[in-house]
């Protein structure tokens, strides 16, 4: 069963038998996998927004033909601090907000102040 084909829910009781119980099994145990991938890349670009990283993902970088180099890696988030700027910019942005009436009885309210 893939996530595309989803059983049929509003069946009568009748109509509701042994393969359609195990359809809905298969289904369900589909759509859980898929949203546990989901999560796991969510949890990585969050790391790797916050510079989190995990230095064994890196260690093949260091480790060339059984040879490991004194480097250490250093990490130097690029896209954090461009967004904290737009971010600080945009709430510091001056908003000059005004309302208007367009409704007749405004109109002749406000003509007659």
């Amino acid at each position: 069963m893939d996530i595309y084909n989803k059983p049929q829910q509003l069946l009568p009781d009748s109509k509701k038998n042994e393969q359609w119980c195990k359809d809905n099994i298969d289904y369900r145990i589909a759509i859980s996998t898929l949203y546990d991938r989901e999560k796991e890349i969510d949890r990585e670009c969050y790391r790797r927004f916050y510079g989190e990283r995990n230095y064994k993902d890196f260690e093949y970088l260091s480790k060339e033909f059984g040879i490991q180099y004194p480097a250490k890696f250093k990490f130097i988030p690029v896209v954090k601090p461009i967004l904290d700027t737009l971010i600080g910019e945009e709430l510091n942005r001056v908003r000059n907000y005004y309302v208007r009436a367009i409704d007749e009885k405004s109109i002749l309210e406000k003509k007659f102040k």
